[in-house]
């Protein structure tokens, strides 16, 4: 049974958060300027889990803002606040920070489809628009 310091038994099946990148010299890649941030690990470690193991829910976005970061293919990271309608339970609010493609833009108002942890319903990610039908990039993600 894998544990880490705190004994949770599931420590092994998820990523940390706060995962690091690999060292050079000391140093994270990130630390030295040549990979992504461990914000950036972070959130795909977050998109992957949830590819594999998150349930999909309906959910509308009630507002996003957008935190001025960007990424190398050009998406901007925004904070989502969320309604999300679990089948056979209560409506909940949530928020959650996600890059978003220009070409698959989100707006106020939408419907989508969020992926949720079943053992922490607070961790969302939109994985598709509603009203288009569109996948948000994460089909190439690998299970």
């Amino acid at each position: 049974m894998l544990t880490d310091q705190s004994g949770d038994p599931n420590a092994g099946s998820r990523p940390a958060l706060g995962a690091r990148s690999l060292s050079v010299a000391g140093q994270t890649t990130s630390e030295a300027g040549l990979g992504p941030s461990p914000h950036h690990i972070d959130l795909a470690h977050r998109a992957k889990w949830l590819r594999t193991n998150g349930v999909d829910t309906p959910a509308h976005i009630d507002a996003m803002a957008s935190t001025g970061i960007t990424d190398k293919p050009g998406r901007m990271e925004y904070m989502i606040r969320l309604t999300v309608s679990p089948a056979g339970g209560d409506a909940y609010a949530v928020t959650t920070n996600q890059y978003v493609y220009p070409s698959a833009p989100l707006s106020e108002g939408q419907d989508v489809t969020v992926r949720v942890d079943p053992d922490d319903r607070d961790v969302v990610m939109i994985f598709g628009n509603e009203s288009t039908g569109t996948d948000l990039g994460f089909a190439q993600i690998p299970a």
